[in-house]
């Protein structure tokens, strides 16, 4: 055999073998990488006893909100001040004002229905407040 031909049967046989070898080690640098990359970057959520045991600053205020409204509800229309009746849902400062007058003016509501005679108070608004309200008699 020719030395040239010795050499080029040399060559194809080590390009495979060179190729299986780089494919070997790439696959490798890449198992190695997810592997470390994985135990490395979780995202884990630990629940402690500590945490079940006490509630959050948000949650004590959630609650605290919660037992005041207890305490303010059922509002008296005939009794609150218009700071109060803001309390209400869709009684803002104005309606809340307007509430009060038309109180001073034509006396005090005998039913809920009386405040559809308020400016700015509607049957929407009077069906969202009228079971956060009473007509009391002016006592308390």
């Amino acid at each position: 055999m020719s030395e040239e031909k010795r050499n080029t049967s040399k060559r194809t046989v080590t390009w495979p073998v060179l190729l299986l070898a780089v494919a070997f080690v790439g696959f490798f640098c890449l198992a190695l990488g997810y592997a470390l990359g994985s135990r490395s970057h979780g995202d884990y959520t630990v629940y402690t006893q500590t945490e079940a045991s006490f509630p959050s600053q948000e949650t004590e205020a959630a609650v605290e909100v919660i037992q005041a409204e207890e305490e303010v509800f059922p509002i008296d229309v005939n009794t609150a001040d218009a700071e109060t009746l803001e309390l209400l849902p869709g009684i803002g400062p104005e309606k809340a004002a307007a509430i009060v007058a038309w109180r001073e003016e034509h006396g005090l509501f005998s039913q809920p229905e009386d405040l559809l005679d308020v400016s700015g108070i509607g049957e929407a608004t009077l069906e969202e407040i009228r079971s956060l309200i009473v007509c009391g008699d002016g006592t308390e």
